[in-house]
């Protein structure tokens, strides 16, 4: 018993329950740190396996919605790299085209 008075319980829901029946791992996501470090490779390939997983949950008429979990993090990680990248790409076509003014400006 907790110091609140009452139980922590670590019950499955039916759901939970026939997944695991089901064959299926529960499993836990990685760090959003650790995603933050993968390789885009790496994460990628993450990406791949946890869609697959939930897929294959869907075709089994059981859902793995902590693959599908997995996936969210996996897709949004790649959605904020892909960002990222297009901002660097519009930062520099700005400086470069500012570049180019300066030393229009400086030859006149």
């Amino acid at each position: 018993m907790g110091s609140f008075g009452f139980v922590m319980a670590t019950t499955l829901s039916r759901r939970e329950k026939s997944t695991l029946e089901k064959g299926a791992t529960m499993r836990r996501i990685d760090s959003t740190d650790r995603i933050q470090m993968m390789s885009d490779d790496e994460l990628i390939a993450k990406f791949r396996a946890s869609r697959a997983a939930a897929v294959r949950g869907e075709n089994e008429n059981y859902c793995d919605y902590e693959a599908e979990i997995d996936n969210c993090y996996y897709h949004r990680e790649l959605e904020i790299r892909d960002q990222r990248r297009e901002a660097h790409q519009r930062w520099l076509a700005s400086r470069v085209s500012n570049r180019s003014d300066t030393s229009m400006r400086r030859r006149a």
